[in-house]
């Protein structure tokens, strides 16, 4: 039986430097690569992702996206990884925690039937995956810092299928209407060396 997501989630605190497990102290060496105080019961990948999106012959930045994941070290049966933590930036606004699985992002439900799009916080790797999308049609949600919140899904439903990135802003309309936005993104992640 896996973790409850509750207590797995609030397992992660921002110290400044990024992720901190309290199960498991994390520190950053003087090359800023991240490594455990001691060694975890439970061995997790650590994953770098980045995402990117500027409007066709727009000039200058457009949205950006980076950071780190953690998820378990146990692919399922279709190949996609529980994400257990997130840290980074959207924007320069800092990632502030993961949005836990099963709820959704404030102001992300269908407008018309006012269901939610609950998040699946699940990732496959690009090179072991058995579909060529990393992310779900669920995708993963975050906080950030100013208050706003993302979800970084695959619209595998759509023609032609691609990332999104849908972004809400308080007061948290139903659907992409100002000032929420659902922008297409190209996405990418993978795994870094060893475990954490």
């Amino acid at each position: 039986m896996r973790p409850n997501r509750a207590k797995a989630i609030s397992g992660f605190a921002d110290s400044g430097l990024g992720l901190v497990h309290r199960r498991e102290r994390i520190g950053r060496t003087a090359l800023g690569q991240v490594q455990p105080a001691h060694k975890a019961a439970r061995k997790e990948l650590r994953w770098d992702w980045s995402y990117e999106s500027r409007p066709a012959g727009a000039h200058g930045a457009g949205l950006q996206a980076r950071g780190s994941l953690i998820t378990d070290n146990d692919a399922n049966g279709d190949g996609l990884y529980e994400v257990l933590g997130i840290e980074g930036r959207r924007n320069g606004v800092r990632i502030t925690g993961l949005v836990p699985t099963g709820t959704a992002i404030p102001g992300n439900v269908d407008p018309v039937t006012g269901i939610a799009y609950n998040v699946d916080n699940k990732i496959q790797s690009a090179s072991k995956g058995m579909s060529p999308e990393q992310l779900t049609s669920h995708g993963i949600g975050f906080s950030l810092a100013d208050g706003s919140f993302s979800n970084l899904f695959f619209a595998s439903f759509l023609s032609p299928p691609a990332y999104y990135d849908f972004h809400s802003v308080e007061p948290f309309p139903a659907g992409p209407v100002a000032p929420n936005s659902e922008t297409t993104i190209h996405f990418q992640a993978h795994i870094m060396g060893g475990y954490c």
